[in-house]
């Protein structure tokens, strides 16, 4: 098949897209500097830089422009959609305009009026610091620093920028509540390698916690009350001790409102791992309806770990607010009750005893004062562990009652755990004792069932089964023995079915549940029936129960509760809620309520009710606003001709995170711990804070919990809010250094909380010194990409890098001491070489030592024939010598490398004073790419190298060249740096008819037509090379291309056409340009498009766009459609 492909049809399209751009330029409605004007701007660069964020975010490439000298332009709104900023653009995308995270912190980018608005701060935008490119807005990045306070550490030679910013990003808090509510858990297997393991701290006294609050209400009707508590928490004998005291001017200080208690915990012993002094709590068969003073001990751990299965756990609290699950102190889940205040979670099943905890955060970040407790209802052990806990203590109840509990439970098997133990209350009239055995079973994952018989008490059994889609089936069944006294209730029989199911149809998505009880007393059942039905439709959430109730010898009683929750913007909420009875036909109650943000972190609702069973109105207004060390709320309500008023405020302390700082905090600090990270520099490197030692500007810290505060006034970071005895992991990020040379001696931290208290880490930030120099041949031309190696005094490599192109290389991170500078003995050999080696010594240094090593020069093994031939006879005697010279060149690549310029000046000066010598040039590539291909690469740099002698004054007639391609390789191509030593044009003396097999020949000019024209590549040039190591083929006409080289297939779209490379491999061309700024900003285009994989080649005057090779026909054609149905190449 011959396609034809002439050259004036590619100028035309190209020259077609240059007027299409200048006319969309000219039609722009603010001229600027546009594509246009920026491709015919020499000053001017595309390319895409890799930008590091640092953390969890990694790196990400962007497309940019350089302009001379020092201006880099980013695209705004690509940085800004990774940031996770609310945003909208305008159509022509000169406008750009959102918030932060609330709608208080907006932010405007506006090309048209030349100005970026940010918190409240004007920045203008002058005339340099802005492009457009095809609807696109790029702004100057000292432009974005001073705005939006954006830093971008730009490093030309790498085209990579280290970023960093004043504030955090909404996508990182946002990462960090993904891993913080949804992967921290326990149950989660610990994958990450740390560098440092901190286990807890045991002190005799540290530490200090203080919680505070203080309410008053008053009434016309009704005495006014006020209310105080004041909580402390410190650290006493390696335990957790906690007071809290609470006050009433009404009713004084009751014993059964004050809170105290010890805890210790160390998971690391055996035989005892938990204990527990003062106010306790324990699940019970016997009714205990009053708090206890007491003690705990078991030898069941704090950690979780997590077995099979999950049980639901489904109450109500307001409507709206956010529910945080924890498990023995860790957080495992969260959720957000509904419009009504339905909230649900599936609990994982854990082994041992397991102590559940729900905290509650309002719509405002306000935090409930109390918390909900829960018991595992199912205990499960891992084969063969046996755990046991004992709790005594007397309860404050009329009767001074003593209680006591031992229980003991053993792992049978993988699914059977058995248990036993006794229970004793005083206050039991007869029979105080208690003794009970237990069973869990778990046959399957889905399937758990549960057994407990406690004498003279009841018999009980549970059945939990899930099923496909998340249904489930809980069934309860308890019968009691006659006259039983231990539980209060005097049911016979006990009976519960519950059916529950989450759902989703398209954009609704919900929970149902449905839900028959039945208790069975002497005379009479008493029955009960429940279904509810909740569900969110984008900013609507909506709840409908239904419940009926009634007993053997009555009429039923039905009737509806009915709540739904509409949230407008971020700032408003409308909630209306009803109660119908179906029974009497008649309402209940209507209720609404609105609920508003005001100011930054103030919020106000106004509620009306109207009761119609109680016939009472009544409308209430609070308003609540948070404070960084409180939060406050007032609130007024009248109604029935009664006035209520309340105010509440209520604050914590915390001490000990050093530099006499103490942290004022909205939320409670009583039980909780905290971590002090002090980052120091450790110029003598022995890890301990001498004096005259500084510290460092603050460190990025990333923690699995809690909340990172850090403060202007020194460089320590706190985290604060975490819960005590608990595992943590941080990360550090030495990016925010501004010096480079400081390095971290940790950046993954897993430790352990102590209680009611600050843990300090000490982070000995190291001072490494730099080490630079040159790499050299014997003319003194610095050599690129040679490995460089760094050994300590005992002979150990500590360090290696690379050289640039120009020879000079650089490397940080050494101690002080002496190290010995050289070239990796491998490389030398391949390129058989030699090279010196040098000491360097490198000394403390606050800012790390600069020191600069003697230069490197490497020596061929053999005589180097240069400077000694002179004429054909010693030519002759200096055959092998002249066997052993060459020139190495990129992958791909025709152009002569910098470091060969004075070689090559030497060999033309020989040549033109020895006239009679014939000298034969031999090109040679690498295995990579078709053979065919190859061998004209080979060709074209032998013809290249004539060209350059010719220049210097070399004859025609004293030359001929040869193109091995790939049939000569001086290794077996392995590796790169093999593959590097294949790239190579060798010379030898020309002998009619010596050329071996597997060359091509060709006459001198038929040589120089084919290569292009010479390029001496100097050090510090942007070579437009290939980013992969793929060669491709040029798109010449298919009447030249023979055997597998040809072109199967042409598009009518921009220069599309597919390239067979033979085996099934394929190569995609989308266009051919004179311009490299044009092609370059094409392959970006397409890379964002298809995710990485195009390229751009510099062949026969042309920069090419090509895909790597593709390994299938499916996938180019797949390909080909997604770029044609893009309409990239048509813009």
């Amino acid at each position: 098949m011959s396609v034809s492909h002439p050259h004036h049809v590619r100028s035309l399209v190209t020259r077609l897209g240059v007027v299409l751009s200048l006319m969309v330029s000219f039609f722009s409605p603010f001229h600027r500097l546009s594509a246009q004007e920026a491709m015919d701007n020499p000053n001017l660069e595309s390319f895409n830089v890799s930008i590091t964020f640092g953390g969890k975010l990694g790196s990400y490439s962007f497309p940019a422009y350089y302009e001379d000298p020092g201006a880099l332009y980013l695209p705004i709104d690509d940085l800004l959609n990774l940031f996770k900023f609310v945003r909208t653009v305008s159509s022509e995308g000169q406008i750009v305009k959102g918030y932060i995270e609330t709608e208080d912190r907006v932010y405007e980018v506006n090309l048209p009026d030349r100005f970026i608005m940010f918190e409240g701060k004007r920045t203008p935008i002058k005339e340099k610091d802005a492009l457009m490119d095809l609807g696109t807005l790029y702004l100057r990045t000292e432009l974005m620093k001073e705005a939006f306070g954006f830093s971008f550490d730009f490093n030309f030679r790498t085209l990579t920028a280290k970023f960093s910013t004043t504030f955090d990003l909404p996508v990182i808090k946002f990462m960090n509540q993904e891993r913080n509510r949804e992967k921290l858990g326990a149950g989660k297997t610990d994958e990450m390698v740390y560098d440092t393991i901190l286990p807890r701290d045991y002190h005799w006294l540290k530490g200090g916690m203080i919680d505070w609050s203080i309410a008053s209400s008053q009434s016309n009707k009704y005495p006014g009350e006020t209310r105080m508590e004041l909580g402390g928490g410190v650290e006493l004998l390696g335990g957790e001790t906690n007071v809290f005291l609470n006050w009433s001017d009404r009713y004084g200080m009751p014993r059964e409102q004050q809170q105290y208690y010890w805890r210790w915990a160390d998971n690391s012993t055996r035989a005892l791992r938990q204990v527990q002094l003062g106010r306790v709590s324990t699940r019970s068969i016997a009714s205990l309806l009053a708090p206890m003073d007491g003690f705990m001990v078991t030898n069941a751990p704090t950690t979780v770990r997590k077995a099979l299965g999950t049980y639901q756990i489904a109450d109500y609290t307001e409507p709206d607010w956010v529910i945080e699950l924890y498990v023995n102190n860790a957080m495992i889940g969260y959720t957000r009750s509904d419009a009504s205040g339905f909230y649900r979670f599936d609990v994982p099943i854990v082994y041992g005893t397991t102590n559940i905890t729900l905290r509650f955060y309002g719509p405002g970040g306000e935090v409930r004062s109390e918390e909900k407790r829960f018991n595992m209802p199912y205990n499960m052990l891992p084969t063969g562990e046996f755990e046991y806990k004992a709790v005594g203590g007397s309860v404050m109840d009329t009767l001074n009652s003593l209680y006591g509990r031992v229980e003991l439970n053993y792992g049978v098997s993988r699914w059977l755990t058995a248990g036993a133990g006794m229970e004793y209350l005083t206050s039991i009239s007869a029979n105080p004792e208690i003794p009970f055995v237990n069973f869990t079973f778990q046959p399957i994952p889905r399937l758990l069932i549960t057994g407990e018989y406690a004498h003279n008490v009841r018999t009980r059994g549970t059945l939990n089964m899930t099923f496909p889609a998340n249904v489930t089936l809980d069934m309860v069944l308890a019968v009691y023995s006659p006259g039983q006294k231990a539980i209060i209730y005097n049911y016979i029989q006990e009976r519960s079915v519950t059916l529950s199911m989450p759902y989703r149809f398209s954009r609704l998505s919900g929970y149902t549940k449905a839900l028959v009880r039945q208790n069975l007393y002497e005379n009479f059942k008493y029955n009960s029936a429940e279904w509810m039905m909740s569900g969110n439709y984008g900013k609507l959430s909506t709840n409908v129960s239904h419940f009926i109730n009634w007993t053997s010898s009555g009429n039923p009683n039905i009737y509806a509760n009915v709540a739904a929750g509409w949230r407008v913007g971020r700032s408003l909420s409308f909630r209306p809620s009803a109660q119908y009875n179906y029974t009497t036909g008649r309402w209940i109650s209507l209720r609404g309520e609105v609920e508003s943000r005001l100011f930054t972190n103030g919020y106000a609702s106004l509620r009306y009710e109207n009761n119609f069973l109680s016939r009472t109105n009544n409308i209430n207004l609070s308003f609540r606003y948070d404070l960084p060390f409180m939060s406050t709320n007032v609130s007024g309500g009248w109604g029935n001709r009664q006035f209520q008023a309340s105010q509440s405020a209520r604050g914590s302390f915390a001490f000990g995170s050093g530099n006499r700082y103490v942290h004022a905090d909205k939320r409670g600090s009583v039980g909780r711990s905290g971590i002090a990270i002090d980052p120091f520099v450790d110029v003598n490197f022995n890890g301990i804070h001498d004096e005259g030692e500084p510290r460092t500007e603050p460190i990025r810290v990333r923690c699995s919990g809690g909340q990172v505060v850090i403060r202007e006034k020194d460089s320590i970071i706190r985290i604060v809010g975490l819960e005590a005895f608990t595992e943590y992991t941080i990360t550090l990020d030495e990016s925010t250094f501004d010096n480079l040379a400081w390095r971290l001696p940790f950046k993954t931290i897993k430790l352990t909380t102590d209680p009611n208290q600050f843990k300090t880490i000490s982070v000995a930030v190291q001072p490494m010194g730099e080490v630079s120099g040159l790499v050299t041949d014997e003319l003194g031309n610095g050599i690129g990409r040679i490995l460089v190696t760094f050994a300590d005094e005992a002979g150990q490599q500590v360090g290696k890098t690379l050289t640039e192109s120009d020879g000079y290389y650089t490397y940080v991170g050494f101690r002080p001491g002496t190290y010995t500078v050289g070239v990796d003995t491998t490389q030398l050999r391949v390129l058989k070489m030699t090279s010196d080696r040098t000491a360097v010594k490198v000394n403390e240094n606050v800012q790390g030592d600069l020191v600069e090593a003697d230069p490197l020069t490497l020596i061929k093994k053999t005589t180097a024939i240069i400077e000694h031939l002179g004429d054909t006879a010693s030519l002759q005697t200096n055959q092998d010598a002249l066997l052993q010279y060459y020139v190495l060149f990129d992958h791909d690549q025709t152009d002569v490398r910098a470091e060969y310029t004075g070689s090559m000046q030497q060999l033309a000066l020989f040549l033109t004073t020895s006239p009679n010598f014939k000298l034969e040039i031999q090109g040679h590539t690498d295995t990579v790419g078709g053979a065919i291909y190859n061998q004209r690469l080979s060709l074209k740099r032998a013809g290249i190298i004539a060209q350059y002698l010719m220049a210097n004054g070399v004859k025609a007639d004293q030359l001929s060249v040869v193109g091995y391609g790939e049939s000569r390789p001086v290794n077996d191509n392995a590796s790169e740096l093999e593959r590097a030593a294949n790239r190579r044009v060798t010379f030898d003396k020309n002998i009619p008819g010596s050329a071996m097999m597997g060359a091509t020949a060709g006459s001198l000019p038929e040589a120089l037509m084919a290569a292009a024209p010479m390029h001496v590549r100097k050090p510090g040039d942007v070579s437009n090379k290939p980013a992969m190591d793929v060669p491709v083929e040029p798109a010449l006409e298919a009447s030249s291309l023979t055997g597998r080289e040809h072109i199967v297939a042409r598009k009518k779209t921009r220069d599309m056409m597919f390239l067979d490379l033979g085996n099934g491999r394929y190569i995609v061309q989308f266009g051919a340009f004179k311009s490299g700024e044009n092609a370059h900003r094409l392959s970006n285009r397409l890379n964002s498009l298809l995710k990485g994989g195009v390229e751009v080649v510099h062949e026969n005057e042309l920069y090419k766009v090509q895909t790597v090779v593709i390994n299938s026909v499916e996938e180019t054609v797949g390909l080909a459609k997604k770029v044609r149905l893009s309409t990239i190449l048509e813009n």
